[in-house]
């Protein structure tokens, strides 16, 4: 097997994204590495399957998991900005910093922004100490 070809399935095996139902596709069904790839799956105690075109093998649940708390804590990080924006674009939020806005509007454009990156961190703390992916993905944030 050549190394490119060997560097390639192992990305998508240790590096690869798995699709919506946990399955990492390794190599095209018909690659001419195809035999030595379902081999060396085999002997590193994987269980290949065909999955859209391509040699698949189920993702370990310990990734499954690192993969879903990445990806929910990064969808409420854009969340919490999305809503901090929607309230105080960046403009506003420069101006209440050099205080040209009066005191009481600073405040407000200050508590705003503390309520919603707390509530963005308490769902990444939560969603840090959930065991499963289905815990993860039950973690909704309380947005102010």
């Amino acid at each position: 097997m050549s190394t490119l070809r060997t560097t390639n399935w192992l990305n998508a095996l240790y590096g690869g994204t798995p699709d919506a139902d946990g399955y990492l596709l390794v190599c095209p069904l018909g690659d001419v590495s195809e035999a030595e790839v379902r081999a060396e799956l085999w002997a590193r105690g994987y269980t290949a399957t065909d999955r859209a075109g391509h040699v698949a093998v189920p993702c370990p649940p310990a990734r499954l998991l690192k993969l879903a708390k990445a990806a929910t804590i990064e969808a409420n990080r854009a969340e919490c900005s999305r809503r901090i924006l929607a309230v105080w674009s960046e403009n506003r939020q420069r101006s209440c910093s050099l205080s040209v806005y009066p005191p009481a509007q600073v405040q407000a454009c200050a508590d705003w922004i503390a309520a919603n990156v707390a509530a963005e961190n308490a769902a990444a703390d939560l969603i840090d100490a959930a065991t499963t992916v289905t815990a993860v993905k039950g973690v909704q944030p309380v947005w102010p």
